[in-house]
């Protein structure tokens, strides 16, 4: 990933540059790291293909996802919202969520966390399934090494 402080008081990220991790099926591409927001925020463009996701969780970074193409079904708590192009949804920390492409077609978000942090986890996921090592015990590993709890479905 390059980024490139341009002054004091920004930070630019170039598309083109963006590290891209293989979270367990999910692509995200982090256009903005911690590094580069004084740990502020976190932001990352998500690829999910049909069927893939994230199971139900929580942890102490909010999150917001601003959906650019297709469906995606979120899951806030007990109560599921159909999502769509130019939708948003804003998760308050440790509020339990999940998302899940139930379509045909890819769905592609913006994906904004605060603080920064998520980028550490997609970066330790994605080493985890090039080494060949997934299995859920380890994905659930990962998850707990960065502050990410994984919670049963109702």
């Amino acid at each position: 990933m390059t980024i490139q402080p341009s002054t004091s008081t920004c930070c630019i990220s170039r598309a083109t540059a963006a590290a891209a991790f293989d979270v367990f099926g999910v692509t995200c591409r982090v256009l903005l790291a911690g590094a580069g927001s004084d740990g502020l925020q976190s932001v990352a463009r998500l690829t999910c293909p049909p069927g893939a996701g994230a199971p139900p969780h929580r942890h102490a970074q909010a999150e917001t996802f601003h959906i650019l193409c297709g469906r995606l079904e979120v899951r806030v708590g007990e109560t599921r919202h159909e999502l769509g192009a130019g939708d948003l949804v804003h998760v308050r920390p440790w509020a339990v969520h999940a998302f899940l492409n139930r379509g045909t077609e890819p769905v592609e978000f913006i994906a904004t966390g605060a603080p920064a942090g998520h980028e550490h986890f997609f970066a330790e996921a994605d080493a985890l399934t090039q080494a060949g090592d997934f299995t859920p015990a380890n994905a659930a590993a990962v998850c707990g090494r960065h502050g990410i709890e994984l919670v049963e479905s109702p």
